[in-house]
């Protein structure tokens, strides 16, 4: 009896481990080291006319957070990230943003993202809005994205006017971990197993109700 309640245990324990999965992140920046060192460190890079700031206004969580405004005649400016997604698949990029300063039809911050470093694909447009209280994203990206090398985020602003201001904090990516083949047919066979084992007590308690009415 021993045995066989050990050997059901070890059959059980993928389907526990799998069904247990949790996404684990993969990056994640609330510009609160960078901040006082005025560098973008955790990214690939920033250019045009993103920056750091410290002040309730600028930071959705903590102190620091990042900020893009516009200039008259300026570049677009660019935040990314290069970032590997291999083993993860099922991925979730969040963060939180705020417009500080109402944009017009002409003023623009995409983000996109790329499975190659080529093909940039949107995933969020802001253009033509008002001031606003922070909102959370929570962006989905397509499988194209999952256990991918090549992966790659950013964020581009082209703003025409000073006044026209958005803020950004709180980035989190989010991966769940791909399941080893391994782990998938042991899971299958665990699962088989158990199926074999319920036909055979459904069928062990008819035979004994038969008998029962019988005696």
């Amino acid at each position: 009896m021993g045995g066989r309640r050990k050997s059901r245990l070890v059959l059980l324990l993928p389907l526990l481990m799998v069904g247990g999965v949790s996404a684990d992140i993969l990056f994640e920046d609330g510009f609160e080291i960078s901040g006082p060192n005025q560098a973008f460190d955790r990214w690939t890079g920033a250019n045009g006319r993103w920056q750091l700031i410290s002040s309730d206004a600028a930071a959705f969580e903590g102190d620091w957070g990042a900020d893009f405004s516009g200039i008259s005649g300026g570049p677009d400016g660019t935040l990314l990230l290069e970032i590997s997604t291999v083993g993860f698949h099922g991925l979730i990029l969040e963060f939180a943003e705020q417009v500080r300063g109402a944009l017009e039809i002409d003023d623009v911050m995409r983000v996109e993202w790329t499975p190659d470093s080529k093909d940039w694909k949107p995933l969020a447009f802001y253009t033509n809005m008002n001031e606003s209280d922070w909102i959370l994203e929570s962006l989905a990206l397509p499988p194209e994205a999952s256990d991918n090398p090549n992966f790659a985020f950013r964020l581009i602003g082209d703003f025409s006017s000073a006044g026209d201001r958005m803020g950004f904090d709180s980035f989190v990516l989010r991966g769940t971990p791909i399941p080893e083949p391994g782990t998938l047919s042991l899971l299958g066979a665990s699962v088989a197993v158990l199926r074999r084992r319920d036909w055979f007590r459904r069928g062990r308690d008819f035979w004994n109700k038969i008998i029962k009415t019988l005696n």
